[in-house]
């Protein structure tokens, strides 16, 4: 018997602060932060977890760039980063999670060009990068 939470969803509260680390042993399906007050970077240990399926962080307050480590994340389906203050160049490593179905990266404030990487998303029926 698998004894592990497989979703979280925290969204639309009024969390503030910086993500926490997620344990290295944890087996999330699902992890929604959507519309709070989160503020930081990603932590690596998001990026840990390759049997996650839905990362949903939008509508916070988190900085940084979008790190080549996201590859690691194997079985995503749904990636949704928008409204926030995520900044540089858009990985082109996102081009490797083909399972990917949608992708939210508007209202950030990416530089330079969409990476040709992402026309290998076969499965991909969402793009938002306005």
């Amino acid at each position: 018997l698998d004894n592990f939470i497989k979703r979280i969803d925290l969204s639309f509260n009024s969390f503030s602060g910086k993500l926490p680390v997620i344990n290295t042993q944890a087996r999330l399906l699902e992890l929604n932060v959507r519309g709070n007050a989160m503020t930081g970077t990603i932590p690596a240990s998001f990026f840990s977890q390759p049997q996650l399926t839905l990362l949903d962080l939008s509508e916070n307050q988190l900085v940084g760039t979008l790190v080549p480590q996201i590859r690691a994340l194997s079985g995503l389906h749904t990636l949704r980063l928008s409204s926030n203050e995520l900044d540089g160049n858009i990985a082109t490593q996102l081009g490797m999670l083909v399972d990917l179905k949608e992708l939210a990266l508007d209202g950030n404030n990416f530089n330079g060009q969409l990476p040709s990487h992402i026309g290998r998303l076969f499965q991909l029926r969402q793009l938002d990068v306005s």
